[in-house]
């Protein structure tokens, strides 16, 4: 493998979609493993034959299994194994399949926008890689459907804590401030918002949501709200899950966002300048940053993700969007999936309100976020990350004058393959990619993968 100061250089060759993360087959986890094959039935085709064994296949799991790893531990557990068992099929040299933190997933991927932005290293004219200098990196701000990802590096000295986290690339040290909120994800924000509408109502009458465009109406069943860790101690008593209620919109978003704000601990944070929201510290923000993942969907369906808007047109943007009727919106947009389009004008305020009034950025810092899904032609994740930090661990070639990689240069191949919706297939990695918050090997963790 070619390396520079211990690190790996590497580049994204190719990814496979998949329709579901393996999580979505708790119920029949025989499923999970058949989810897979497609994706590595292509890899056969893609990598050189003589090349299976040297090809090394990591399998991390992220939001989708970190909440089942919560909801039912042994069955999370049994997906891994059958996956497992799925991958082991195959011709190629299988490490290990785990289940990466919050913290891990955001430092990851804070690690993927700075290699891909060359913060770490750059191609100079002498053909060599180089260390730029000064130093300057990107933060990353990430959405999932349970959690979300704040990285940066601060300004300045911060409190020795868990959300700290010392990561060595290239031969040279960051310390990063990396926090994970479970739960504050977009689907289960959106679930503890309809709670908080639920509460001490009559649920034989028709509730009233401010963040549902005018002339919507559907009906939910309360498992569909409660049943998960996230919002279960709200159930409502007596409690039958399976019982139906109607949610009406009204498309009032100054009480949506009112109502929003409802489900973080503001408060908590008393007058401190260093306390995001439920009393969770977190440095003034610094720096540039890239919002991904539901960051960016949700922008980029209201077009605020190209000319990187002021906060006020961005308010304004979101605003005038949730004031518009269902059935003009939804006449209007007939290839947006039904609850996708739905959940637009809750998914924006509720972006707006933990970027301002959680994450504490302003005016002034607004335009520093860059709202993307790729740098270049390679997609913003957390593989290319996770991949790039195990190569300190992998053997390198001997010293030379390490010039970019050919993409038909195979020999010491590891792979990495990600899995929840894509399959990211990476020189030197590929990673099947998912989402969860449990106990796993630290972010330097030695790898046992016959290096």
């Amino acid at each position: 493998m070619n390396k520079m100061n211990g690190t790996g250089v590497v580049s994204q060759l190719y990814k496979c979609d998949v329709d579901e993360g393996i999580s979505s087959f708790a119920n029949d986890p025989a499923k999970a493993g058949q989810s897979l094959r497609p994706c590595l039935d292509k890899m056969l085709k893609y990598i050189p034959p003589k090349e299976f064994q040297e090809t090394n296949i990591y399998l991390g799991a992220t939001d989708g299994m970190r909440l089942l790893e919560l909801q039912n531990r042994s069955q999370s557990r049994i997906i891994l194994d059958v996956v497992q068992k799925t991958i082991q099929s195959y011709p190629f040299h299988f490490c290990e399949a785990w289940i990466l933190t919050g913290a891990q997933e955001g430092a990851f991927g804070w690690i993927t926008v700075n290699y891909l932005l060359k913060s770490f290293l750059q191609y100079s004219w002498e053909g060599i890689w180089i260390h730029p200098e000064p130093i300057q990196t990107y933060g990353l701000l990430d959405l999932g459907s349970l959690s979300t990802q704040l990285t940066f590096i601060p300004n300045n000295v911060f409190r020795n804590m868990p959300a700290k986290m010392n990561i060595h690339l290239y031969g040279y040290n960051y310390t990063i401030y990396t926090q994970s909120y479970p739960c504050y994800g977009q689907q289960q924000s959106i679930r503890k918002y309809i709670a908080t509408l639920l509460k001490g109502k009559d649920l034989n009458t028709r509730i009233e949501n401010p963040c549902y465009l005018k002339g919507y109406e559907t009906m939910l069943t309360l498992d569909s709200i409660f049943g998960n860790p996230c919002t279960s101690t709200q159930k409502p008593s007596p409690y039958n899950g399976t019982q139906n209620f109607t949610v009406f919109g009204s498309g009032e978003p100054a009480k949506c966002s009112q109502g929003l704000k409802a489900i973080f601990n503001f408060t908590a944070c008393g007058r401190s300048t260093t306390c995001s929201f439920d009393r969770v510290y977190q440095p003034a923000i610094h720096g540039n940053f890239y919002a991904t993942s539901e960051f960016f969907h949700v922008f980029q369906f209201l077009n605020l993700t190209l000319m990187r808007p002021s906060l006020y047109k961005t308010k304004r943007t979101i605003e005038e969007f949730c004031t518009r009727n269902w059935i003009e919106v939804n006449a209007a947009y007939p290839n947006e999936k039904h609850e996708q389009l739905r959940d637009y004008c809750i998914s924006a305020n509720y972006i707006y309100i933990l970027l301002v009034n959680g994450y504490k950025f302003n005016s002034s810092t607004w335009e520093n976020i860059v709202f993307d899904k790729k740098i270049g032609q390679t997609d913003i994740g957390w593989t290319l990350g996770y991949m790039l930090n195990h190569t300190n661990m992998i053997s390198s070639k001997p010293p030379e004058k390490i010039k970019t990689q050919s993409n038909t240069v195979w020999s010491s191949v590891s792979s990495l393959l990600g899995l929840t919706t894509l399959l990211s297939v990476l020189l030197n990695a590929i990673h099947f990619k998912q989402k969860d918050e449990s106990k796993i090997q630290p972010l330097a963790g030695k790898l046992d993968c016959g290096y």
